[in-house]
């Protein structure tokens, strides 16, 4: 359950970065960022479903683009004195909820071994 509502979390931020290739004409998004973002939420999606199955290359494929996100494209807008506040309460959210994905996603991926009695 836990895997799944991280995958879910993280599915919801690639389709989020979707978003910012489909903004650039229209909210004065950079066109770097706007393709950088459309290429990882893309990979994310690609990777999801396979990822869902318990396929762990797919897994570590949307892990590594959210990752890759947050460092890009979420964390360099608070260091840009011309960033709406609007956006740096977006991109927060972005970054706490990637951590929680990230979290819940990748700390289900050890299995404990068990003695026997």
């Amino acid at each position: 359950m836990k895997r799944s509502t991280g995958l879910l979390i993280l599915v919801a931020l690639g389709a989020l970065d979707i978003f910012w290739l489909v903004s650039v004409p229209f909210l004065d998004t950079p066109v770097p960022v706007g393709i950088i973002g459309g290429v990882l939420g893309i990979v994310t999606l690609a990777a999801a479903r396979p990822a869902w199955g318990g396929n762990r290359a797919a897994t570590i494929a949307v892990l590594a683009t959210r990752v890759l996100s947050a460092l890009v494209l979420d964390l360099p807008a608070y260091f840009f004195d011309d960033t709406p506040g609007w956006a740096l309460v977006v991109v927060s959210v972005a970054i706490a909820l990637t951590i929680v994905g990230i979290a819940m996603v990748a700390g289900t991926g050890r299995a404990r071994a068990t003695q026997p009695a």
